[in-house]
């Protein structure tokens, strides 16, 4: 057994304020933790065994031993691009590194599909990814009334750098305030306690005004996928919107506020059936722009319509995008959109759970599966790849975003608990 340690003394820089990783908190020095590491390693080996054994079961049953095989691989990535810190007051920060792409820290768009793992095993660190974007925009800093994009670049949280900091042109509106709307539902919802949301209810109230009005169909702007540029009225990026309305109502009614949720749970219905008929193609399927034919995308944002059975989107919407994605397949796995050959293999597994058959999702997790076996590129798992020849796009590898793979198990612990 060798145990090798590295001590970055202050890990990040919080506005101004260095921060020590949580490791350290009780006076923790490195020399202990590599005692501990010794002395209780076979704890710990027998404690990653167990987990690894339940993993496997649970994906296995879930979606195939493919499926499996794809989150053991994942695990460690997704824990190794985040950093956990305290602050002084004791409060934890889990900040998301993106790791080789451009080294924003805290990005509100990473943390969206980061979260379902957390979800699962320790919806504490779920409410750490989050809690910087929020401490952000409370904190003045933030000139905007839309969400942030990223608090700074790797390891100094200082404020936004993407973009060059506040230019509007290159912010995401519509994208991070849907996401920290759902994010923030989304941890609410797993502990079954409101009060993060309570504590932040002039945001997510601001944040829900924002979405109602410009959401419904969005300007030419950027969502998560901003490797594509910029685009208007993008369908995927509507469905957002309509599903942090639904966030936010959800919330609203939790709180006590049925009157209020109720009124914004009629506008998302409004906006979900608005945007099936502007979308619906006359070649099957849903476009990636309203005024933009003969297109198809991944319509990965409907997943909390199907998780949280808030059933804004029919079925037949559902079945109508899985046969064009069956439709659109390559080798390995459906492009993200009509635009291009590459694809985000987070959003795929995401589009998979539309299906109600574990059939159809290995289907899915087969074309993934198969990417990774074949990739010529042997670096730890990127999420940005060509379908029809398994090659790495760029730099984005090793992210958290590998969180993303773990949705369906959400879905099957849903299941368990009904």
């Amino acid at each position: 057994t060798v145990v090798f340690a590295y001590d970055d003394i202050y890990s990040v820089k919080y506005f101004g304020e260095p921060l020590r990783a949580y490791w350290k908190r009780d006076g923790k020095t490195t020399e202990k933790i590599i005692e501990e590491a010794f002395s209780k390693y076979g704890n710990f080996k027998s404690r990653c065994d167990e987990f690894d054994i339940n993993l496997c079961k649970s994906a296995a049953d879930a979606g195939g031993e493919k499926y499996a095989q794809l989150l053991r691989l994942s695990v460690r990535q997704i824990m190794a691009a985040c950093k956990l810190v305290v602050k002084n007051n004791g409060e934890i920060l889990y900040i998301t590194k993106e790791c080789l792409s451009n080294g924003c820290a805290a990005t509100v768009d990473v943390a969206y599909p980061t979260l379902p793992f957390f979800l699962l095993y320790n919806p504490v660190l779920a409410e750490a990814i989050v809690r910087p974007a929020y401490e952000y925009v409370k904190s003045g800093k933030w000139p905007y009334k839309f969400a942030p994009h990223d608090l700074g670049t790797y390891p100094i949280l200082n404020g936004q750098v993407y973009g060059n900091g506040f230019k509007m042109s290159m912010q995401m509106p519509v994208e991070e305030c849907g996401n920290m709307i759902i994010l923030i539902d989304a941890v609410c919802r797993r502990e079954k306690n409101y009060s993060l949301a309570n504590d932040n209810i002039r945001l997510l109230k601001l944040w829900s005004k924002y979405i109602e009005k410009y959401g419904e169909d969005p300007g030419n702007q950027l969502c998560t996928d901003d490797f594509s540029g910029h685009m208007p009225h993008n369908a995927n990026l509507s469905i957002k919107a309509v599903m942090g309305l639904i966030g936010f109502s959800d919330i609203l009614r939790a709180l006590g506020d049925t009157n209020e949720a109720e009124q914004i749970e009629k506008v998302a219905r409004k906006y979900a059936d608005s945007a099936c008929v502007r979308a619906k193609d006359n070649n099957g399927g849903y476009r990636l722009a309203f005024d933009r034919a003969g297109t198809f995308s991944l319509k990965y944002n409907a997943v909390w319509d199907k998780l949280w059975n808030s059933n804004v989107f029919t079925a037949e919407f559902y079945q109508t995008e899985i046969d064009k994605y069956k439709e659109k397949s390559l080798p390995y796995g459906i492009p993200l959109d009509s635009r291009e050959k590459y694809t985000k293999s987070d959003w795929e597994i995401w589009a998979a759970c539309f299906s109600e058959y574990k059939e159809e999702f290995e289907q899915f997790v087969h074309s993934v599966y198969a990417a990774f076996d074949t990739m010529h590129t042997r670096v730890p798992m990127t999420d940005w790849y060509y379908a029809d020849t398994s090659n790495m796009v760029t730099a984005f590898r090793n992210r958290s975003v590998r969180g993303g793979l773990f949705m369906k198990l959400i879905f099957e612990k849903m299941v368990e608990q009904s």
